[in-house]
């Protein structure tokens, strides 16, 4: 099943056998070759979440957007018109459906509120946010590890380590070539292992990986990479700042919260 050549575009949930999905984005790039000293890392955020709760979390996402972009939650753009994506960059910059032509303080009051201190707190879901600090990575190794293939291999062992269900794997598309390089490195996962956990283990726990965007052309929005995006930037934020309220607000949502072991099992920071 996963031993195509080439990347799988994912439009629907692929197993009844899967009953969870992982989805995943990030916030900052893999460059090397120049560090920005405001965001000096790679935060890469995975959602853990139930066929039922994933179907939970659409509906009340959507519930919100028709609220705040009557009558059915899109704006106009351009000469189109296009179903809202919550984007942490276009809502901090307010940008897009978020600029003040859609949305007063009251509205944006009441978007923060609706997603942070209800829809997330009452869906069930788990949360792994793994940061790359690139500035440190560069000063420990003489030939460091591609900072994305890092964060994706934290991430996919924090999954099999400690979600004890069948699962696949949906990571946001950015292009055929960057799509197709990381295709390749979960397949050299899936098919060797890593240090920590065999390729049996990666296999029988992963039923498939695939990719889509957070919103596509014909209007289709994937709930679970939105908040993945919201947290990937929340996550980030808290490391290089050291606080944001938001990534605070969903914290206990971290895996190992409830052990009270997050660190280094929803939490990695890396090196």
């Amino acid at each position: 099943m996963l031993s195509r050549i080439r990347p799988l575009f994912l439009t629907h949930w692929p197993s009844e056998k899967a009953e969870y999905v992982l989805c995943v984005d990030e916030s900052g790039d893999r460059d090397l070759s120049k560090v920005d000293k405001n965001w000096p890392i790679l935060s890469l955020f995975g959602v853990i979440i139930s066929y039922q709760d994933y179907v939970a979390l659409q509906k009340r996402t959507n519930l919100l957007k028709k609220q705040l972009w009557p009558p059915d939650g899109t704006f106009k753009y351009r000469n189109s018109i296009k179903k809202v994506c919550f984007h942490s960059r276009e809502m901090r910059r307010k940008m897009g459906p978020f600029s003040d032509k859609y949305l007063d303080n009251s509205k944006r009051m009441h978007m923060d509120t609706a997603l942070w201190d209800d829809i997330l707190q009452v869906i069930e879901w788990q949360g792994v946010s793994c940061i790359i600090d690139k500035a440190k990575l560069l000063n420990t190794y003489f030939s460091p590890t591609d900072p994305y293939k890092l964060a994706v291999t934290f991430m996919l062992e924090r999954l099999v380590m400690n979600v004890k269900k069948p699962s696949f794997v949906l990571f946001e598309a950015r292009g055929k070539e960057e799509d197709r390089a990381l295709w390749e490195h979960v397949q050299t996962i899936l098919k060797n292992g890593t240090k920590f956990i065999e390729a049996r283990e990666f296999r029988s726990k992963i039923l498939e990986v695939g990719w889509h965007p957070k919103f596509n052309q014909e209007g289709k929005v994937v709930c679970g990479l939105e908040v993945a995006d919201l947290c990937a930037y929340a996550f980030g934020a808290k490391y290089v700042r050291g606080t944001n309220k938001y990534a605070m607000k969903v914290w206990h949502k971290l895996v190992g919260y409830e052990q009270q072991s997050v660190t280094g099992r929803g939490y990695k920071i890396f090196p």
